[in-house]
């Protein structure tokens, strides 16, 4: 799961449930285009030189 899901830990549990699973995807979908939000991310980019 990306976006900010990964924030709440036991995203699976969310998913196994229908209605959860779809009160999940419409807040990951109504914050998926928000800027202040495009870098919460479960990943690390690092770049040295």
């Amino acid at each position: 799961m990306e976006g900010a899901a990964w924030l709440m830990g036991g995203v699976d549990t969310w998913l196994d449930d229908p209605i959860r699973s779809e009160l999940l995807l419409q807040a990951l979908r109504l914050t998926e285009s928000e800027p202040s939000l495009l870098g919460l991310s479960g990943h690390l980019l690092t770049a040295g030189g």
